[in-house]
């Protein structure tokens, strides 16, 4: 049975943001486990900055970037990956949920865009308190480094890193509408994205330009580095992130219209 081609219904803001708001408030009716997941994001981020902190208490430097350095590129990555668990946590079930148990039929008949409704749909806040812990490492490294006004360059580049990461989730969840898998494809991506905690200067010439072709470059490393005054390649970031997401969307409208319902 084919679905529909897709046509858009007329948007319903309210609705969207309705939705949003229920999902926002569901982690508050297990308290427990919200808790719970608030602890696990603190002790994981403890972890990862007590390790960094006793390497650099044995090593002045690293690939000639300072402890602060490091931790400032580090907890930039950890701030976007949280972000994207809070806010495209959908694209990690859109194959399973939506494409093989048929969940994207009503979608579709849905008012506003289908790929919105599924982001809004799956809105993790108990991942809030990861982005808070993440954020407050990045505004501490920044006060410990000194970066004064060019700090400000921080959220609109953490914004246009999760733009770039976003995009790469699209496509990888987008696949789906090709190639039927239950989401592993989306989960590699986030494994990738462990190369993006530390300096690039660490890793062969190929792999760096592997990492930046692949667009892994601009989940930190090229905004970081053009922050801490180390690259003047930063000015492609933002332009990068609107031009990936674009072509990212149109490969999930192309997706979908070639999407066939499951008849459920």
């Amino acid at each position: 049975m084919s679905a529909p081609r897709f046509n858009p219904a007329p948007r319903n803001t309210h609705g969207l943001l309705r939705r949003a708001w229920v999902q926002l408030r569901a982690p508050l009716r297990f308290r427990m486990d919200f808790f719970t997941s608030v602890f696990g994001n603190v002790i994981v981020m403890a972890v990862g900055g007590t390790l960094l902190g006793t390497m650099f208490q044995h090593i002045p430097t690293l690939a000639g970037w300072t402890g602060w350095e490091v931790i400032f590129l580090w907890s930039w990555l950890e701030t976007v990956v949280s972000l994207a668990h809070f806010s495209l946590a959908g694209l990690l079930v859109l194959n399973r949920r939506y494409l093989v148990n048929g969940e994207m039929d009503r979608m579709l008949v849905r008012p506003g865009d289908p790929l919105v409704g599924i982001l809004v749909d799956n809105i993790a806040g108990e991942e809030l308190p990861g982005v808070a812990v993440a954020a407050t490492v990045v505004a501490v490294s920044a006060w410990e480094l000194g970066l004064g006004w060019s700090a400000l360059w921080i959220v609109p580049g953490v914004l246009g890193s999760l733009g770039v990461f976003a995009a790469i989730l699209i496509v990888f969840a987008s696949l789906g509408f090709h190639v039927k898998h239950t989401g592993t494809a989306v989960g590699v991506v986030f494994q990738a994205a462990s190369y993006a905690r530390y300096p690039f200067d660490l890793y062969p010439r190929a792999v760096r330009y592997l990492l930046i072709v692949g667009l892994l470059g601009f989940l930190a490393y090229i905004p970081a580095a053009t922050v801490l005054g180390r690259i003047t390649m930063g000015w492609v970031h933002l332009p990068v992130a609107f031009a990936s997401v674009a072509a990212a969307y149109g490969f999930f409208r192309f997706g979908l219209n070639r999407y066939s319902s499951s008849g459920t």
